[in-house]
Parts: structure tokens; sequence; C-alpha cells
């Protein structure tokens, strides 16, 4: 199936368990977004995500790979989600300025 950049990312998953993973702020997000993000480049969209928000994008879109390499090898021990876009994405956070 082919997405136009616009797509909304809810719109590419195949299960509502999966859509309803997503954080209200990741599912705002486009599939140019989650392209940026992959290239360690933000959008308006992108720059205050944090790790939950990244987190929810992965866990999203990890049972659809899983679920093809089941087909193709008859199993998937993977846990990553490396298949999608947003897998290297990096959340922006506030950095600590002292530790203990």
């Amino acid at each position: 199936m082919s997405y136009t950049p616009d797509t909304p990312i809810e719109e590419m998953l195949t299960r509502p368990v999966d859509i309803n993973s997503l954080t209200d702020s990741a599912r705002n997000l486009t599939k140019t977004d989650v392209m940026f993000m992959a290239s360690d480049m933000q959008t308006p969209m992108t720059i205050n995500l944090t790790s939950k928000d990244v987190n929810s994008i992965k866990r999203a879109f990890s049972h659809d790979r899983h679920v093809m390499e089941e087909q193709k090898f008859g199993s998937s021990d993977d846990t990553s989600c490396c298949c999608t876009p947003c897998c290297c994405a990096t959340a922006v956070v506030k950095p600590v300025s002292k530790v203990a």
C-alpha cells in the first residue's frame, strides 16, 4: 500500500489496538513527520515529542512487522521495530543539568 506524505500515521496501522496505543501527540503525526524523525531531523509536529510518544509509535508499528516475519519465516524473535521510519527517532527532552 502506498501512502502520501500527509497520511496520518494512524491510517498506516491495521489494528485498532495499535492505533489506540498511540499517544495523543503521536497520533497527530504524518508519514512526513516520521520520515524526518528517521533522518534525525525535526518538524514543527515532532519538536516536542517525549520518549513516551516515540515509544508508542514503535509499539504500534511493531505488530505488523512481526506478523509479516512470521508469515515469511515461521517465527519472529526480534522485539525491535526496525521497519518503521520512527525507530531511529530521538525524542526531545529536557536535559539534566546535574546528576546526583
